[in-house]
């Protein structure tokens, strides 16, 4: 991770927990997707990334060090790496569980991987950001393949906005 962004995000964590709660229950679900299928024209049209899995590694490292426990897609206490669209769902909504059974808690998502914008002609109320996960090809020709094969990043906001709790979001991610 560029030494700047880590400071950035130190410096958040920082001022989050100072003006956080300290007894509150603290969540992190941290996901670094690179490992992406290899680049075919008008199959695949994603590039490998080489700093998704460090820099989540780096941020799970630092989230820890204040007292957040990791979420992944089974629940254990680790940091999600090149995760498959079912992978990220289960991770999601295991956040989501832990984050509402303990009400008032605190939560960090952070995403670093390949999104991409949606943007529906007809419909622009169905235009969304998507979080795409790694072993599906994506290529613009097939823009369903993103609605359905990915994760909605507006839907999940919002999902996590229903938890009864204070949840950062951190998008970390190349959006085509």
């Amino acid at each position: 991770m560029k030494q700047s962004l880590m400071v950035m995000f130190t410096l958040i964590v920082l001022s989050l927990c100072v003006s956080w709660q300290a007894h509150a229950a603290r969540y992190a679900l941290v996901i670094g997707n690179g490992d992406y299928p290899e680049y075919r024209k008008g199959v695949n049209e994603l590039t490998k990334l080489s700093k998704p899995e460090s820099d989540a590694r780096a941020i799970a490292n630092l989230l820890q060090k204040y007292n957040f426990e990791l979420v992944d897609d089974e629940g254990r206490d680790k940091v999600l790496l090149n995760a498959d669209q079912e992978e990220m769902d289960q991770a999601v909504n295991q956040f989501i569980n832990k984050l509402k059974a303990s009400p008032g808690s605190q939560g960090v998502f952070y995403f670093s991987g390949h999104g991409v914008y949606l943007n529906d002609l007809l419909k622009e109320k169905n235009s969304a950001n998507y979080l795409l996960p790694v072993k599906k090809n994506f290529s613009a020709k097939s823009p369903e393949r993103f609605k359905y094969n990915a994760l909605n990043a507006h839907e999940m906001v919002e999902r996590l906005g229903n938890t009864d709790s204070q949840v950062l979001v951190l998008l970390d991610a190349c959006r085509d």
